[in-house]
């Protein structure tokens, strides 16, 4: 059985960690900064995002991504700008365990077929960037900057049947603005596919962790919550686990303790 997940997803905007609030970016610190301070003991999952609006530098990219996951055990997914199979070759070579496809996903479905015979769908979490209009979900592409013509149900059906293992939900509308997923949304994805679902996009009260797992995403994703609160990871993780969420057990703080605060 899949255990329940406390996913952080970092932005970086070449190189610089950033926080969305309706894909609007915010400047917050190097990343070199995050590892003074990030605290991964309570984290079952780290996705790292390149969302440069600008061309996409994946050396760049990697070099950040290796910095991280040198300093911890965690379970990692990337991406941002991911076109080809070597582009995948070079973010598994920086320790990531999974990639993270956003527009290539939207205009060559092929290319997910073609990664899961080569690497295995638990390889290929696919990113689906969705905003509400008119009581309608469109899907968006290019960091949420470009409608695309996809029905959404029709859109996740077909990731599921050309080998995606995993989606990861971004309400666009919900972004940054802390009231809450939209659980409309991720309501009907879980109604149409099987596949694991992380939900991102809204959290500004733990209590929307527990919302988030009780109306179907196997992994709740917190944001700019870990920017504006002191030791939120922790206190996310605790109240996840006093609510009757089962996680994973933090297996890696065994060898960071004292290294991070």
């Amino acid at each position: 059985m899949i255990r329940n997940r406390l996913v952080l997803t970092l932005l970086l905007d070449n190189g610089i960690l950033v926080n969305s609030r309706e894909f609007n970016l915010n400047n917050i610190c190097e990343i070199d900064t995050v590892l003074t301070y990030l605290n991964f003991d309570m984290i079952d999952e780290l996705i790292i995002l390149d969302i440069s609006r600008e061309k996409k530098d994946i050396n760049k990219f990697k070099k950040n991504i290796e910095k991280l996951t040198k300093k911890s055990f965690l379970p990692v997914s990337a991406g941002g700008g991911i076109s080809s199979i070597e582009d995948c070759k070079l973010l598994l070579a920086s320790g990531v365990d999974k990639v993270v496809l956003n527009t290539i996903a939207t205009t060559n479905i092929k290319f997910i077929n073609e990664l899961s015979n080569k690497f295995g769908k638990q390889f290929i979490v696919i990113s689906i960037d969705v905003k509400k209009v008119d009581n309608r979900y469109e899907v968006y592409s290019d960091n949420g900057t470009k409608k695309t013509t996809m029905n959404l149900v029709t859109y996740i059906k077909e990731l599921e049947n050309n080998g995606a293992g995993e989606l990861y939900i971004r309400s666009i509308t919900h972004d940054g603005c802390l009231k809450g997923y939209d659980l409309e949304l991720l309501k009907l994805v879980r109604k149409h596919t099987n596949l694991p679902i992380i939900i991102a996009g809204g959290v500004g009260d733990f209590i929307h962790l527990k919302e988030g797992i009780e109306h179907g995403a196997n992994a709740v994703n917190i944001g700019n919550l870990f920017h504006y609160i002191g030791e939120s990871l922790i206190k996310a993780k605790d109240y996840m686990r006093s609510n009757g969420i089962d996680t994973p057990n933090s297996y890696w703080n065994f060898s960071l303790k004292g290294q991070l605060i």
